[in-house]
């Protein structure tokens, strides 16, 4: 018989985000988990508003409302724009369309909206569009965040691998860039690494990049848990 425990880690920074200088980016990314969740409550309470928050946390196959998990996922949800209120909450016009768009076109756009409603993805997106810089990044993110260097260096792989997964569905031109800012040619890439840790995922290029990434999200996950246990 093969018994599998799943762990739950969670610390004020992750109920918020992981933090970076002046800037919080949300621990789950919005493919595939955020946006199985809107679609999960669409399906349940369409735009209506919501204020039994153990129902919002039951239709995400939660056990209550004060469920650690839950928590984290409803922050993400409110940090991409796809739900929004206190108290009570409702599914908004952008989380109405990823759950459901019309088409292809109007499923992009929505992507680039919730994904730009992230500060420093917005910031990042404006910069660099769907291609951040393999050279001298921690020294642009410090730049931009206002963190340390070695913060920077330290979240530089974290950062890029999230930021990597949420532009996935982003493959045209960003519309928000300037048209004055240089173009950024998307690499077309074989295959994929997938990580599912908890409420954490992650899809990343199969390049050496992409490893590199995978190995500092394994380590970050590897030092919370060692912590937990001291």
């Amino acid at each position: 018989m093969l018994i599998f425990v799943r762990v739950f880690l969670f610390c004020k920074e992750d109920l918020e985000g992981l933090r970076i200088g002046r800037y919080t980016v949300p621990t789950i990314r919005i493919y595939p988990t955020l946006i199985d969740a809107v679609r999960r409550l669409y399906n349940r309470f369409q735009e209506n508003e919501i204020d039994d928050l153990n129902a919002v946390a039951i239709a995400l196959n939660h056990t209550s409302a004060r469920s650690g998990a839950f928590l984290l996922k409803l922050t993400a949800l409110r940090a991409y724009g796809l739900v929004d209120g206190r108290g009570k909450i409702y599914i908004t016009e952008l989380g109405s369309t990823l759950a459901y768009p019309k088409d292809r076109s109007e499923e992009e756009r929505a992507f680039e909206k919730a994904i730009t409603n992230i500060p420093l993805w917005h910031e990042l997106y404006l910069r660099f569009g769907l291609e951040l810089p393999q050279q001298g990044f921690a020294e642009e993110l410090a730049k931009i965040t206002g963190a340390s260097i070695e913060e920077a260096k330290a979240k530089e792989a974290w950062i890029r691998s999230a930021y990597q997964n949420d532009i996935l569905h982003l493959k045209s031109k960003p519309s928000l860039k300037e048209e004055t800012q240089p173009k950024h040619e998307v690499k077309k890439e074989s295959g994929y690494i997938e990580l599912s840790a908890g409420e954490i995922y992650l899809k990343l290029p199969l390049t050496k990049e992409g490893i590199e990434a995978l190995e500092a999200a394994v380590a970050i996950l590897k030092n919370k848990l060692q912590q937990t246990i001291k």
